[in-house]
């Protein structure tokens, strides 16, 4: 993968104008929750395929077919040096966050790509702000990081186990607003 391999206006209209193409019906959209949305997490089906029907070799030749079109995207990201894209896993211990980098980045240049893997904070992040230590490993232009682990457990583990005041993780609500913002007005593409 070289920067600069492709002229830059025609690398932009490469990478502008590839189309991610799911399979028809898939649809995942409606997953998105806007900021004060309410979320019920019971409504939501765990066996949700998103409208993708097929099974076994079906599987297998659409996820190798997304695999590829990853690494074409990653490849212009890379030699556009413009964006950063930000992706951003949670979920619990053995939650499969580790299954799904190995399996969706598959074949990306692992040049192109770092995984960030957030655990208990070390004594010196815990004497920053408590968001210090992702904003060191949010991407560079051009660069795809992966949060294995997110900010969010900043609020989740502390406010669902009494750890800190509520006055402290409302506060962090607005700052893991504020840092988000942050990152996509200095072009970072955040997908969670």
């Amino acid at each position: 993968m070289l920067r600069g391999a492709c002229g830059e206006k025609q690398q932009r209209t490469r990478l502008e104008t590839l189309i991610f193409d799911l399979p028809s019906g898939v649809h995942t959209g409606r997953h998105k929750i806007e900021p004060g949305e309410e979320v019920h997490l019971d409504k939501v089906d765990p066996n949700d395929t998103s409208g993708f029907e097929g099974k076994g070799d079906d599987e297998r030749e659409e996820s190798k077919r997304l695999n590829e079109k990853l690494r074409e995207l990653q490849e212009m990201l890379y030699a556009e040096h413009k964006t950063k894209v930000l992706v951003i896993l949670q979920a619990v211990d053995t939650g499969g966050k580790d299954g799904i980098i190995h399996r969706v980045f598959d074949g990306v240049n692992p040049q192109g790509v770092q995984v960030a893997h957030f655990g208990v904070p070390t004594l010196d992040e815990l004497d920053h702000d408590f968001l210090w230590r992702h904003h060191k490993r949010v991407p560079g232009r051009g660069e795809l990081v992966i949060f294995n682990r997110s900010h969010y457990e900043g609020v989740l583990v502390e406010r669902v186990h009494k750890l800190v005041q509520e006055n402290v993780w409302q506060r962090r609500y607005r700052e893991i607003n504020d840092f988000e913002r942050l990152l996509s007005e200095d072009d970072t593409v955040i997908r969670e």
